[in-house]
């Protein structure tokens, strides 16, 4: 198994496997709509910022991101970070990760900022 294999698969255990992406222990919330993309604006900000760290390259979080979008059967929302908004929602969550980029430094400010983009 190459380095990149070892990586992803370590990173999609991290984020998903035990159900700690950034947003995902904030209330037991309905998947509408909103919850969803915020889902998907978890995901995209906590592989950029393990891009930015070094520690994968953009190319593997963008590989990554498209496969954590698929097996949470939400693909569709890529389309949506690829916007204005989307864009902007990534933004706000990003600057609220904490260095480990799975936790927020501010949950419910993070929210209250990212919501009016969801």
């Amino acid at each position: 198994m190459n380095k990149f294999r070892i990586t992803l698969a370590l990173l999609l255990a991290l984020l998903i496997g035990d159900g700690t992406n950034v947003l995902a222990q904030k209330n037991n919330l309905n998947k509408n709509e909103s919850q969803l993309k915020l889902n998907a604006v978890s995901l995209a900000a906590s592989f950029m910022c393990f891009a930015t760290k070094g520690i994968i390259t953009e190319k593997q979080s963008l590989i990554l991101l498209k496969k954590s979008l698929k097996e949470q059967d939400i693909s569709d929302k890529l389309n949506y970070l690829m916007t204005k908004d989307g864009t902007r929602a990534g933004k706000i969550i990003f600057t609220y990760l904490n260095p480990d980029c799975k936790t927020l430094s501010d949950e419910d400010a993070a929210i209250r900022a990212v919501f009016p983009f969801l």
